[in-house]
């Protein structure tokens, strides 16, 4: 059985992002009748309504991977949202939810803050002894290398994303390569040139970036054969990348 994964970061300081929640045209074509029943009863409608845009569009990342022709509709993608945590007010808040796709449901972890919204798309049933790997960054509006255009910020995920990967499979990084075979496909990973098992997911938005990657076990990263679906029990969160 596959693993489904996907994600989407949304930064809520853009231009795009700002105000969104009452362009009434947009919110109509994103949401539900219960998800807007939801947000039409929100203290903080601009955050929910990306948290609802940045879930939908992690799911749907996630079964593009293994089916390129499902539904992109927004609104094949329903959100119930089970179980909310406040951190603190310089941390954020995080949210658990499912996602009923066309296909399957899927678990979504949510992250915001005033800056940022952060969502994780994944399979209900996963392998054991899995890691999920993720990592979330700001960038460098001032870096010459990397600015701001998008196929900067394309390339700075794609680095950050290469140097977690050396670091745990302690690998050197120029034996991992992050490829894409078209515009559409999901990023793959090669370990000495060779397809790895590893299951990689990126987005990128204005100022912020977020990967994030799945593994069945270190010893399968150099394996090309299909990582069995179960349970995950290991996190390895990534070494100074905090949300």
């Amino acid at each position: 059985m596959s693993v489904y994964i996907g994600n989407d970061v949304v930064d809520l300081g853009s231009e795009y992002a700002r105000d969104k929640s009452r362009d009434h045209r947009f919110v109509g074509k994103i949401l539900s009748d219960n998800e807007q029943e939801i947000f039409s009863k929100s203290h903080d409608p601009d955050t929910l309504l990306w948290s609802f845009w940045a879930a939908k569009e992690s799911a749907y990342k996630a079964l593009a991977r293994h089916d390129p022709f499902i539904s992109i509709a927004p609104k094949n993608y329903e959100i119930t949202w089970c179980h909310s945590s406040n951190l603190n007010v310089m941390t954020g808040i995080v949210r658990t939810g499912i996602v009923r796709t066309p296909t399957r449901k899927l678990t979504v972890f949510s992250y915001h803050d005033r800056e940022k919204v952060c969502c994780l798309c994944l399979s209900h049933h996963v392998p054991t002894a899995s890691v999920l790997v993720m990592g979330v960054h700001r960038l460098d509006v001032n870096n010459v290398e990397y600015g701001v255009t998008t196929s900067a910020q394309s390339r700075f995920i794609r680095d950050k994303a290469r140097l977690s990967i050396a670091d745990y499979t302690d690998n050197p990084l120029h034996h991992i390569s992050i490829i894409k075979p078209s515009h559409q496909d999901a990023p793959l990973v090669t370990i000495h040139k060779k397809l790895s098992n590893i299951v990689l997911t990126l987005s990128h938005d204005g100022r912020f970036t977020f990967y994030a990657w799945f593994l069945g076990k270190k010893s399968d990263a150099c394996k090309l054969s299909t990582i069995p679906a179960r349970k995950v029990s290991t996190v390895q969160p990534a070494q100074n990348h905090h949300l």
